[in-house]
């Protein structure tokens, strides 16, 4: 019997779902991101139909679970678009998660806000009222239709609301920029108890629908008690209109892959230095059980001639706040091309070595000028993986020699055959010839606690 005609689009799917060509950097090619964008745009559209084709189908069948499962990625993909997200109220509250759906009501409603400056939809409003009078609701169903595009996003009031729930607290400034995928935005702003400048940064509402706030905020509060001179503090830490907001200085720098993205690659002893104090910080943080899971370009800063290891306890706190939603979505903790096998393969509890594998990947790329292994997804990452070998330090530099057994231990495919610590293995990165250095930035003193 052959395969039925609706399961197609699913395998389809498993392949088109991840970003083009994600953990891809090419420097100076602005040609070749244009290309890029194009590309990721052309097979966005083409995704979005097949969610909802799938979504429906799943809802004719009755199948309830997978009919929110798809609706959900596919509002992660479009969060503006109102009828994704009625058909998405509707599915949740068929499946019986009526507070669900009334939640991610509120937090539509306030991305449309944000996003647009307009108003609900009033088709969500109506089914709202509807939802909390207890009638019946069904899911969409039937043949695919086609969805209204997302409107373009308008100058936002957002900042305006935020500035209003934190007055006393902070002034708030504008806009720095939005955070890798656009889960988070980033605002300059002034604590006004201590007199300091620090970063706000504000989970997308797109994140927060599928976040236990409260959770969240536990999660990451764990963090706040650790003091390392290379981990950039947690400050504070809140919530505004369902939104989860925390805070930490504002240090400047760059980050590494800014860093990478100029120069491609850094000087070995350089490099070795800054994999040396990150590792310092994570076997801290790995002392008092914090695994950073997310340890990547992105989260490294470079400032005032010392490395910082920043969104500690982030992606732990946004996996533990969202659980299997998370997956529904579509979404992500963690930056593929730096995954340990382990987290690629959704194994847990994952434990310290696995940020040390994926350091060991950063300090590859910081001295061979790219990634170890790079794909749109992490199963296409580990596949390159077991079909192909990176290329050798050797062959980029003989002086790397030294260096080569300690990264290739860091990296073993099986935690067991790494270095029981991200101490041990930057200690023996220092018996390459590397020297330890400062103590880096006094947090404590910046804090006002010593």
């Amino acid at each position: 019997m052959c395969t039925p005609c609706w399961t197609r689009p699913k395998v389809r799917l498993q392949g088109g779902t991840g970003p083009f060509l994600d953990g891809f950097h090419v420097g100076g090619a602005p040609e070749f991101e244009r290309w890029v964008e194009e590309i990721r745009s052309a097979r966005g559209r083409g995704v979005a139909a097949l969610l909802e084709a799938l979504a429906r189908e799943a809802a004719r069948r009755d199948d309830l679970a997978s009919a929110v499962g798809w609706w959900r990625r596919l509002a992660t993909l479009e969060p503006l678009n109102s009828a994704v997200a009625l058909a998405l109220m509707e599915a949740l509250a068929a499946a019986g998660d009526r507070a669900g759906a009334l939640r991610h009501a509120r937090v539509h409603e306030a991305l449309i806000r944000e996003e647009l400056d307009a108003g609900p939809d009033p088709a969500i409003a109506v089914l709202a009222e509807r939802l909390r009078s207890g009638a019946p609701v069904r899911p969409a169903s039937g043949p695919a239709r086609d969805l209204p595009p997302a409107p373009r996003p308008a100058p936002a009031d957002f900042l305006g609301r935020l500035r209003a729930d934190l007055e006393g607290r902070y002034i708030i400034g504008d806009e720095i920029e939005r955070g890798r995928d656009g889960a988070v935005r980033l605002l300059r702003a002034r604590d006004l108890r201590h007199d300091r400048q620090v970063v706000l940064k504000v989970v997308h509402p797109a994140l927060a629908s599928v976040l236990d706030v409260d959770r969240f905020l536990r999660e990451i509060k764990l963090t706040a008690r650790l003091r390392h001179p290379h981990i950039l503090p947690l400050l504070d830490s809140g919530e505004v209109g369902g939104r989860p907001w925390y805070a930490s200085p504002e240090i400047g720098g760059v980050s590494l892959r800014q860093r990478l993205t100029s120069d491609v690659r850094l000087p070995p002893e350089e490099s070795i230095r800054v994999v040396q104090e990150i590792a310092g910080a994570l076997d801290h943080a790995h002392r008092h059980e914090v695994v950073h899971r997310d340890v990547s370009p992105e989260n490294i800063v470079l400032a005032e001639g010392n490395a910082v290891l920043t969104n500690l306890g982030v992606a732990r706190a946004v996996d533990a706040a969202a659980g299997p939603k998370l997956t529904e979505t579509g979404m992500l903790v963690g930056s593929p091309a730096y995954m340990s096998p382990e987290q690629a393969a959704g194994d847990a509890p994952l434990d310290g070595r696995s940020d040390q594998y994926s350091l060991a990947s950063v300090l590859y790329e910081m001295l061979v000028g790219e990634p170890l292994f790079s794909g749109p997804t992490p199963q296409a990452i580990m596949a390159k993986r077991a079909a192909y070998r990176a290329r050798s330090l050797e062959a980029v530099d003989v002086s790397l020699a030294a260096v080569s057994a300690a990264l290739g231990r860091a990296l073993a495919g099986k935690p067991g055959g790494r270095f029981a610590t991200a101490g041990e293995f930057a200690a023996a990165l220092t018996t390459t010839g590397a020297e330890p250095r400062s103590r880096g930035p006094d947090w404590l003193g910046w804090l006002g606690l010593k």
